[in-house]
């Protein structure tokens, strides 16, 4: 009987630190916190690469949790519009309304160019 063949595991913390494995680190721990603005750059970078984005303009923002620390990517307006154009995607909202508790309700319906639909929700309070 044949025995699966392992993959040998890479301790990526004991690596020499460099832009490839600063990319590595955060796609396969998620972690943002550790990387340096550079490190941070490089992943940018990439991602912009890898989305076919435009890569002289600032597309993401980084979001912290001040209690956790825990860093996010964010793809803000700049990043959104131009992915929405890249991929044929029209949005428009259906629906709006605030409640008597001053929360206001957005709904907005996603369509792409094959007619896949996406609708989502959003919530603030006025």
């Amino acid at each position: 009987m044949n025995q699966p063949t392992l993959v040998p595991t890479v301790d990526l913390d004991a690596q020499p630190n460099t832009p490839s494995l600063a990319i590595a680190k955060a796609m396969s721990k998620g972690v943002l916190r550790t990387l340096t603005e550079v490190e941070r750059l490089h992943y940018n970078l990439a991602l912009c690469r890898s989305l076919g984005l435009n890569l002289l303009t600032r597309l993401f923002d980084y979001l912290v949790d001040e209690r956790s620390g825990r860093v996010s990517l964010y793809l803000n307006l700049a990043g959104v519009t131009q992915l929405r154009e890249l991929r044929g995607i029209s949005t428009r909202v259906v629906s709006r309304h605030t409640d008597e508790e001053s929360l206001h309700y957005v709904t907005c319906l996603a369509e792409d160019l094959v007619g896949r639909k996406e609708e989502a929700t959003a919530i603030v309070s006025l």
